[in-house]
């Protein structure tokens, strides 16, 4: 497998302190990026931050609190400081799933999951692709799951914020002449 060159590329990674979120800002910064490792624990994240340096790469953790939109805002604001001006690619990894029957779902905890999952990202969008736009390249990654696609029992509250993550394959954001397209959600195994 042949691996892309991402040097000079700024990559804004939520959800970076822990799991898959770790792991993608780890790969992203071995193949050259500059990784802003977005997360709610400042500790997790220097340690995220402190391996990619140790490393070889480019780190800077970004303290992030995506259960409003100001605070999502915010982070977008703040990332390109640290990014140069810019970011370039973006990777909506940050979720949460509780998991039980649909029936006793208590309403504060599907509201804390379409907030992270789909408003935060919504946000995120709607703050950096402009930019992207402008520049004429970026990317758009939604870390998804396979239960989106189909039922699975207890998991329709996590599943449904999922889906709603995956944009059809040539969904794209227009402005001016640049396109920015979504990637087709990554679904890890």
């Amino acid at each position: 497998m042949t691996s892309v060159d991402l040097t000079g590329r700024v990559a804004l990674v939520t959800g970076a302190t822990s799991g898959i979120g770790s792991a993608t800002a780890t790969l992203l910064a071995e193949r050259g990026a500059h990784v802003l490792v977005a997360g709610r624990d400042a500790d997790r994240g220097e340690a995220v931050v402190s391996v990619v340096r140790e490393r070889g790469g480019k780190a800077d953790f970004v303290a992030a609190d995506l259960s409003e939109a100001e605070s999502v805002r915010r982070l977008a604001r703040e990332a390109v400081a640290p990014g140069g001006g810019h970011v370039d690619i973006l990777v909506n990894n940050a979720g949460v799933f509780p998991f039980g029957p649909t029936e006793e779902t208590p309403q504060g905890d599907v509201d804390a999951v379409y907030d992270l999952t789909v408003k935060a990202p919504f946000h995120l969008v709607a703050e950096l692709a402009p930019g992207m736009a402008e520049r004429g390249h970026g990317a758009i990654v939604n870390v998804s799951t396979m239960v989106a696609t189909y039922g699975v029992a207890g998991m329709a509250l996590y599943a449904s914020s999922k889906a709603a993550l995956n944009p059809e394959p040539d969904h794209v954001i227009q402005k001016k002449t640049a396109v920015i397209r979504f990637s087709s959600s990554v679904v890890p195994e």
